[in-house]
């Protein structure tokens, strides 16, 4: 019984496979059969891409490229390490690609750029608005948002801006950096190897494209530096502020005890000369806090300095740029390709849509 069982199994398989075959066979039939109803849909599709490709205005990429060059606190400051660990300084750190990247894209340095005022197409304006106004956002991202009805941008000030503001430089904000359904304006990118970072800005103004990658990178490297050495520069001012102070008391002391040696000149007794004798000791120890203060402050600058990054750019963005190329005969593969699917797919589900209705 057993062999009977697995030649009617075997049997069965085959049957679906023959099945399987004739659908197949039947479905290409049936778009062979409604070839010019393909046609109208690639004719339909071809429009389409090409209307696109006619009216999608062109596009200008602006490319900067830069490097971060930072000391690794060798040499002398090697040498000196127990000197500024009492000063409370730190050797200098490697950069870090990826926080220069992050930082290329936070709202700190984007809001900075856009509150910034350039001239791009000949008018002279904050960089927000003449996103604005190339990209046309009352009619486009801003249609349904009534607060921001012919909003522009008059006043630099963050802190103190009011909601429609605030709306209006995270819109603008998105646009650049782009979200997750969305790509940017913005595109950075970085080589691990060499240490080169990419900054790409794409608009459909070319001056606007030049002008946002330099004034963002402006904001970056203005910001990446002072935050750097922050803590330096900090002990840099402190310690200036008491060098300066030693050098005016010290001057003090030193007229004090000029002024009365020439009121007591040729005067032997020996109580007279005690005030010159404490004078003259205030003015070395006077003397010796200043010389000590003033190698400190050395040594701070020198920190300061072996601390401070040097953002160095490689290849600065300039116009003209060209536009990017748009591919004619790619426009018409699309339209094409996409009619025959759209074409085929619309065959088969009618076809099945008749065999469900016939059972």
């Amino acid at each position: 019984m057993e062999p009977t069982h697995q030649n009617e199994t075997v049997s069965s398989n085959e049957i679906t496979f023959k099945d399987v075959i004739l659908k197949v066979k039947d479905t290409y039939l049936e778009v062979k059969k409604g070839w010019k109803i393909i046609l109208i849909f690639i004719a339909f599709a071809l429009l389409a891409s090409l209307y696109n490709y006619w009216t999608n205005p062109k596009k200008y990429t602006a490319t900067l490229t830069f490097m971060v060059n930072e000391n690794e606190g060798g040499g002398g400051l090697a040498g000196a390490a127990s000197i500024l660990n009492s000063l409370g300084m730190q050797a200098p750190m490697e950069d870090n690609l990826d926080k220069i990247l992050a930082l290329s894209k936070s709202f700190r340095i984007i809001q900075d750029a856009l509150l910034t005022k350039t001239q791009v197409d000949g008018q002279y304006d904050f960089l927000g608005n003449h996103i604005i106004r190339t990209y046309n956002l009352y009619e486009k991202d801003w249609k349904k948002i009534a607060i921001l009805k012919d909003f522009r941008f008059t006043r630099p000030d963050l802190d103190s801006f009011s909601v429609a503001e605030r709306k209006a430089i995270k819109s603008i904000y998105n646009i650049v950096i782009g979200t997750e359904s969305k790509e940017g304006l913005m595109a950075n990118s970085q080589s691990r190897l060499t240490s080169i970072m990419t900054m790409k800005v794409t608009t459909i103004s070319d001056e606007l494209s030049v002008s946002l990658a330099r004034i963002i990178f402006q904001r970056l490297s203005d910001f990446y530096i002072e935050k750097t050495v922050e803590r330096e520069a900090e002990t840099y001012r402190l310690v200036k502020r008491k060098v300066d102070s030693l050098k005016s008391v010290l001057i003090g002391a030193d007229y004090r005890q000029a002024k009365f040696e020439d009121s007591n000149r040729g005067l032997l007794m020996e109580t007279v000369k005690v005030p010159t004798k404490q004078l003259s000791r205030d003015v070395s120890r006077l003397t010796i806090m200043y010389g000590e203060a003033v190698k400190n402050l050395e040594l701070s600058d020198f920190a300061l300095k072996n601390k401070r990054p040097y953002v160095q750019v490689i290849d600065m963005p300039f116009s003209p740029n060209e536009p990017s190329a748009r591919s004619l005969a790619k426009a018409i593969a699309i339209g094409i390709g996409l009619g025959i699917l759209l074409g085929t797919l619309f065959l088969i589900f009618r076809r099945l849509i008749r065999e469900s209705l016939r059972q």
